[in-house]
């Protein structure tokens, strides 16, 4: 039995990357729980339909710690875990505690999905929370990062990483691929005569939409560029943020479409041309890239996280926060003759199937709690 302990389940990329490598086949070789320190989110309702059970503790305040701990307990007596994984540094924090606590000492794993560029860009309960996770970090059997940048900076930070390991994202490939949609009178911004970007990220200052913005606004002051849409995807993404909206000339307006949070991500990734992560700081293993890489999909990014080594040489990265570099680098995507794009992605496509599928890393998850618990793999 493995317990996952998780700050929420919204529509963010360790939540799922959770839901993946359950759904992808960990429930079934080790019986899971899964523990919302907030609300049931995006992902509730889609563990509970594995049949995985979720509970959602509605921690809202540092105050109801004390509270939670005693829920967290007596889920714990209940379900008798072998393993207590945590889910970035809430859950990692909540995940320690409950190791302190808990008689039977079931094994603790934390798993941490973000980058550490500048611990000063992150609020002061994060901060917080942060340094905790420093001073417990000679406790887990095990820390999973899902990056290798993630895992030097939190070394270099003072995080003690002698039992780290590094497990990337994977992708589901049958859900993930290059089948592309018919262009002509599906979707507003895909013709026979437009090209899309599209930006996939909820709306946070460490995606830099503002970037992002300013990068296609200069693309469209080109008016040889007038068939050139930006579609632009994720939670708070929408005609209702004044904020986001006041970035845009009205000039340029037509030319930008706001989709919002959405759960179709595979197939709107088959209505665009090029995706491009605009990201300042703050990722490990964007799960976007390899979802858009494994549709076939050229990728522009900038060079956070891991960013470099996933796209390799079937995309282009740039420079973070570096809004001209991002528009050059888009221009140069526009310019390219139509099969050297579909070539970029089918580089894309095969490095995905190579390194990242979804079976692979679940295999990895698999074979490491079967170590933990059993001392070798389970045959």
């Amino acid at each position: 039995m493995v317990v996952h302990i998780i700050s929420g389940l919204n529509s963010g990329g360790a939540e799922r990357s959770l839901f993946n490598i359950l759904e992808g086949g960990a429930a079934d070789r080790h019986n899971s729980v899964v523990i919302s320190l907030t609300r049931e989110g995006f992902y509730g309702t889609k563990l509970r339909s594995l049949g995985i059970p979720v509970y959602c503790l509605e921690m809202h305040n540092v105050l109801k710690i004390f509270h939670t701990l005693y829920q967290l307990y007596k889920v714990l007596i209940t379900s008798k875990p072998n393993i207590v994984q945590g889910w970035m540094y809430h859950g990692n924090l909540v995940a320690s505690l409950l190791h302190f606590l808990f008689r039977e000492n079931p094994i603790l794993i934390w798993n941490i999905r973000h980058s550490l560029y500048d611990i000063t860009k992150e609020n002061r309960r994060t901060r917080c929370v942060i340094n905790v996770n420093k001073w417990l970090s000679k406790l887990p059997a095990k820390i999973i990062y899902n990056s290798q940048t993630a895992l030097k900076q939190h070394s270099d930070f003072g995080f003690d990483n002698s039992s780290s390991i590094r497990i990337p994202n994977g992708v589901d490939l049958k859900k993930f691929h290059s089948k592309k949609v018919p262009s002509e009178g599906l979707l507003p911004w895909k013709s026979k005569e437009s090209f899309s970007f599209v930006n996939v990220a909820r709306y946070h200052p460490m995606k830099d939409h503002n970037g992002f913005i300013k990068a296609a606004s200069t693309i469209s002051r080109n008016k040889a560029n007038a068939g050139v849409n930006f579609v632009l995807v994720g939670k708070n993404i929408d005609h209702s943020n004044g904020e986001l909206t006041s970035l845009i000339s009205d000039d340029f307006r037509k030319n930008f479409y706001f989709l919002g949070e959405r759960s179709d991500i595979e197939q709107i990734l088959n209505t665009i041309d090029c995706l491009v992560l605009s990201s300042a700081w703050g990722e490990g293993f964007p799960n976007v890239l390899i979802e858009a890489m494994a549709s076939s999909i050229p990728c522009i990014s900038t060079d956070v996280g891991d960013a470099a080594d996933i796209v390799g040489d079937s995309g282009v990265v740039i420079p973070r926060g570096d809004w001209r570099a991002l528009a050059n680098a888009m221009f140069d995507m526009l310019n390219k003759r139509d099969q050297e794009r579909v070539l970029l992605g089918e580089s894309a496509r095969k490095s995905i199937e190579e390194n990242f599928s979804l079976g692979s890393i679940v295999d990895k998850y698999t074979k490491l709690y079967d170590i933990l618990i059993f001392g070798a793999e389970k045959k």
